[in-house]
């Protein structure tokens, strides 16, 4: 999954099937005790919103799994670390291209938490 975690991303923007996979892996990793995501339905309009909301489940969802040690991510540690910089730059390059301000982002701190982990 690492190697198209962008793309599922992405998709995810356009694609209920998509989104409802990574809506599910975000309530298999996070529990009962962190609050639902949105329903696809529910998603903002305007596609940097979305995506920005998109990227934010995916995050808590790693994050969870990293903190709570129900993800092994041995070898994919810094596989994960370089698409989850891709999609950091897109979300960046979206700020730039909407004039918007979507950070802080739980992205930033999954980056640090990968960066601990790894050295």
């Amino acid at each position: 999954m690492l190697g198209s975690l962008r793309e599922l991303v992405w998709r995810s923007t356009w694609d209920s099937e998509c989104f409802n996979a990574l809506r599910e892996m975000y309530i298999r990793s996070c529990g009962e005790r962190y609050p639902h995501p949105p329903l696809f339905e529910d998603l903002p309009n305007s596609l940097p919103h979305r995506f920005s909301t998109i990227l934010s489940i995916v995050s808590e969802a790693l994050v969870c799994g990293l903190m709570e040690g129900t993800k092994e991510l041995g070898d994919y540690l810094e596989r994960l670390r370089e698409e989850l910089l891709k999609l950091y730059s897109d979300l960046l390059l979206e700020e730039r291209e909407y004039g918007l301000r979507l950070r802080p982002h739980r992205i930033e701190d999954l980056l640090r938490i990968l960066a601990e982990k790894q050295g």
